[in-house]
């Protein structure tokens, strides 16, 4: 993972699955992606949830997320993690959760059943961290620069105008024209009349 950058992590549970190999289709799906996939078997309950936590992480949506299983269709949940921390082997937790409800449907809120509790290992790289840093700085440049531009601009107005003055030997030194001056009194060179 990179620091600031959102990461989309996702947990799937097969209701169709014999626990032995991987089916083809969900194989096929997470070819080619980076890190580890893992797959293990879990008893499952009419209402099931997750939860994905960590510190130093900002995860949407957080607590525990309640879904209803219809077998066979498969069940999943979704999270965009950010890390906030930059660093090596940073952990995330995920639990998964049966809901046992009361015998005969009474009004007792369900027992959780915790079914599955496991870590997530992640590394968070520093480079988005660079990037945000300069681009939390720019605006500050941008000031600075304007600032800079401002006193270019009265400096060289103010030195363009300076009084004629005296030289070290005495001469009365004239300013050269400046642009936008305009003093018509002056005959122009070659004009004797």
């Amino acid at each position: 993972m990179f620091l600031y950058r959102k990461s989309d992590i996702g947990l799937v549970l097969r209701t169709d699955w014999n626990g032995k190999d991987m089916p083809a289709d969900v194989a096929d799906e997470l070819k080619g992606l980076p890190g580890e996939i893992a797959q293990g078997l879990t008893k499952i309950t009419r209402v099931m949830s997750a939860e994905l936590s960590g510190n130093g992480f900002d995860i949407a949506p957080s607590g525990r997320q309640e879904r209803m299983v219809v077998v066979p269709q498969p069940v999943s949940w979704s999270w965009q993690v950010t890390p906030k921390e930059s660093g090596a082997d940073k952990t995330l937790r995920l639990r998964l959760y049966a809901h046992i409800e009361a015998p005969g449907g009474g009004t007792m809120s369900p027992t959780l059943i915790k079914t599955l509790d496991t870590g997530i290992t992640v590394d968070v790289k520093t480079w988005d961290w660079v990037l945000a840093q300069i681009r939390a700085v720019e605006p500050i440049y941008a000031v600075i620069a304007a600032l800079l531009a401002l006193l270019t601009v009265v400096l060289t107005y103010a030195f363009a105008r300076r009084p004629e003055g005296t030289g070290s030997d005495g001469s009365t030194r004239k300013r050269g024209p400046v642009i936008g001056d305009l003093d018509q009194s002056r005959k122009p060179r070659g004009d004797e009349s």
